[in-house]
């Protein structure tokens, strides 16, 4: 009978260590749920910051040609009056 004592002794501490693995089972799968969760989340904010700088670029790409196009009329427009200073002051002169 001793031998079969121990039998069923080791088997509720097997029973035992396979219900603490289950356990720790059914947590480790609660938490990957929940990093899941949020790994959702981030990924809907990332979409959502990619799109909104997708946006600021076309308006700072816009923003650029604005400005080209504003420098070369300035450039120009500078010419021409140093064109016309040049002029009055051969002129005066």
């Amino acid at each position: 009978m001793a031998g079969n004592g121990e039998s069923t002794r080791l088997e509720r501490v097997m029973q035992a260590g396979f219900d603490t693995l289950a356990d720790l089972l059914r947590e480790t799968n609660s938490r990957l749920d929940e990093t899941n969760a949020r790994l959702g989340k981030l990924e809907a904010r990332v979409d959502e910051t990619n799109t909104r700088l997708g946006k600021l670029e076309g308006r700072f790409d816009n923003f650029l040609k604005v400005a080209g196009t504003e420098t070369r009329r300035l450039r120009t427009d500078v010419d021409k009056l140093a064109r016309r200073v040049n002029r009055l002051e051969r002129k005066a002169g």
